[in-house]
């Protein structure tokens, strides 16, 4: 079965970061899964390590979801860093958290939290779809 290679699970809610993580692990479906409880310390991450997919939650301290995507785009834009596939995963009901996020060229996805088996596939087909 395709997975979803090295994923970054960026939310600051431990239990849903538990439950991500372990529905990843139970459908073997990341080779590799690293956490992060808010933008800042996905920054780091990414600055480190090529990740397939990213899954960002939009509400969080220090650095939001939406900070971090604006982030991302300077880093791209002034050194060319790669950006991996960011699906947001969050409890934002927010049209205007959507809208703003879906405006960034690496959010390939916009799901509402929990993370279900449906969802992971839908992952699965994202990122394996876009690696060809």
């Amino acid at each position: 079965m395709a997975n979803l290679g090295k994923v970054l699970l960026v939310d600051d809610d431990e239990a849903s970061s538990f439950l991500g993580v372990r529905l990843l692990r139970r459908m073997k479906a990341a080779e590799e899964i690293a956490l992060a409880g808010n933008g800042h310390d996905a920054l780091i991450l990414l600055k480190k390590t090529a990740y397939n997919l990213v899954l960002l939650d939009l509400n969080m301290p220090v650095m939001n979801g939406l900070e971090l995507l604006e982030a991302l785009k300077q880093l791209q834009e002034s050194k060319g860093i790669a950006i991996p596939i960011i699906v947001v995963l969050t409890s934002s009901a927010s049209a205007e958290d959507r809208e703003t996020a879906e405006s960034y060229s690496t959010v390939k996805g916009y799901l509402s939290r929990p993370i279900t088996e449906d969802k992971v596939n839908y992952l699965i087909r994202l990122v394996t779809e876009g690696a060809k």
